[in-house]
């Protein structure tokens, strides 16, 4: 009776054991992490004028590798460090602005926002640009990614103002 319950309790552990390894297995798979470059504006001129008006330069992010997008995005938006203040990078033009939706369909990255009740409007003529462009980088690193659409307050062209037709975010 004895050896009865030894190997009884033996394979309660061996189930148990089973148990918490797979669950130590699944928290591993959910905490891997990749590196995600976001893209600041950088005190100075850029050496490309054309493609890169704005001096975006990236820096490194740590973002979840099962689905970095999103992540990616909110670390654009929170700014840079104190670290890359002091390096001469600087926040993108985003307060009060926030994420509505994010995804990735036939290959094309679409970000909607929207912004608070309280924000102030965009400091500057050109800090709409600057913000689509540096949304627009983050998003295009995924090799997944060979189109982007950013729309602000469901809109595609939030920093025209030439008075032409509002171009609506498409549905996604």
């Amino acid at each position: 009776m004895r050896i009865k319950r030894v190997l009884v309790m033996l394979a309660a552990a061996f189930v148990l054991s089973g148990l918490c390894s797979g669950v130590s297995a699944q928290a591993e798979k959910s905490s891997r992490t990749m590196e995600a470059q976001v893209y600041f504006p950088k005190e100075g001129d850029s050496a490309d004028q054309t493609n890169n008006p704005w001096n975006l330069q990236p820096v490194a992010r740590k973002v979840p590798a099962a689905a970095p997008l999103r992540p990616a995005i909110e670390a654009l938006l929170k700014g840079p460090t104190a670290a890359e203040r002091r390096q001469g990078f600087g926040a993108l033009d985003a307060k009060g602005i926030y994420i509505i939706k994010v995804a990735v369909k036939g290959g094309t990255a679409y970000a909607s926002f929207a912004h608070s009740k309280k924000w102030p409007g965009w400091s500057g003529d050109l800090s709409p640009f600057s913000f689509g462009d540096a949304v627009e980088r983050t998003m295009r690193q995924f090799p997944h990614v060979r189109n982007t659409v950013v729309c602000v307050d469901g809109v595609v062209n939030f920093g025209d103002e030439s008075g032409g037709p509002v171009k609506r975010c498409p549905k996604f």
